[in-house]
């Protein structure tokens, strides 16, 4: 496989995992939300985020990539949009059509700097989401630090140490299920749940490339993985089985379903599907919650005081129509023309840096 591979059935997998986690945070529009297992989107996000750094990345920054260089092209990618999610939800409080409550310029400068409130019950207020974004930087910067010596007995040690700390949270906690992290008090899960799936990802991709398996095209086997991706985040399973299943899709499912996405990929329509999943992936994750939030304080008063819930599910169906439209505009006309300014001016500085240091 060559490092320009690029795994579109993955991006599917994104696309349809980011839909999911916006039912799940607009019950409100939708009236319900039946897909009870769809937190787990973001233990498949942590995974795809491992394998796809790590196949762009790795070999980089084991020859001629430092570690500012690498966190750098990280931020870049993450930073716009995630700085837009925080700025709607700061504007929703501004406005008072928000249900926070707390010292806004505190929580607005953590969130800023993608630091997790430790001070209030909910480590993002401004955008709830944005949790996982903090924990990816985190395992970003420890891949791209200590990368030469995370060998593969190193991430197979780091994934049995984070899956056992996961088991033992399953096991003890009142919720009996990894639906954590985003709480102060559940802010280890999330270290935990990132941990294991991001140096999952890391070793998935290294083996792809140890066994020389190059990628094939087969729409069947590219829309099977994506089914089975979507149903196993759709799946509601009895109370008592919860436990069980959490771990056994974030430890074998997933990782299974993610190596069949970087093997086998989609063509024709299916390629064109998939890439626009991918697309909207992103910016339809990161700006849904304070969007939504925002809409749904605002709503009442266009429509003489009715509330959003009553017009459920089609207002959810409309909310989530607009979002994928905004998505698509946010990407083609903010992130990515935002992304090319900046590191261009990132480059013609770091050039007239190098040039002063060698006059």
């Amino acid at each position: 496989m060559t490092h320009k591979d690029h795994f579109l059935t993955l991006d599917g997998f994104r696309g349809i995992a980011a839909i999911l986690v916006v039912l799940r945070h607009t019950t409100a529009y939708f009236g319900d939300n039946p897909f009870f297992s769809s937190y787990l989107a973001v233990d498949l996000f942590f995974l795809l985020s491992g394998a796809v750094v790590a196949r762009s990345y790795e070999q980089r920054l084991k020859t001629d990539m430092n570690l500012p260089r690498f966190m750098w092209i990280r931020l870049l990618r993450l930073y716009p949009l995630y700085f837009l999610g925080i700025c709607i939800g700061i504007l929703a409080v501004l406005t008072g059509l928000s249900a926070f409550q707390g010292k806004l310029p505190i929580a607005a400068m953590a969130g800023l700097l993608m630091l997790p409130a430790l001070y209030s019950s909910l480590l993002f207020p401004l955008n709830g989401p944005a949790w996982s974004l903090s924990s990816e930087m985190i395992a970003n910067f420890i891949y791209g630090w200590k990368v030469r010596r995370l060998n593969d007995r190193a991430l197979a040690a780091l994934m049995l140490t984070c899956l056992a700390g996961m088991i033992l949270f399953v096991a003890m906690s009142s919720q009996h299920s990894l639906d954590a992290g985003f709480h102060r008090r559940t802010y280890h899960v999330s270290l935990l749940r990132v941990g294991f799936s991001f140096a999952a990802g890391v070793l998935l991709y290294r083996w792809l490339v140890r066994v020389n398996h190059r990628a094939v095209l087969g729409n069947g086997r590219a829309g099977l993985a994506i089914i089975a991706v979507t149903l196993t985040l759709m799946a509601s399973p009895s109370a008592g089985i919860v436990p069980f299943y959490d771990v056994v899709a974030v430890c074998l499912i997933f990782p299974l379903l993610v190596y069949a996405g970087m093997r086998y990929q989609p063509s024709g329509s299916l390629a064109r599907i998939c890439q626009f999943l991918g697309v909207i992936s992103y910016p339809i994750y990161i700006v849904h919650s304070p969007l939504a939030e925002l809409i749904r304080h605002a709503f009442p008063i266009f429509t003489s005081g009715r509330l959003v819930s009553e017009f459920a599910p089609w207002a959810g169906i409309t909310f989530l129509a607009l979002l994928i439209g905004i998505a698509w505009v946010l990407h083609y006309f903010y992130d990515a023309p935002v992304r090319k300014v900046i590191g261009e001016r990132g480059r013609a500085f770091s050039a007239s840096a190098t040039s002063g240091q060698l006059k």
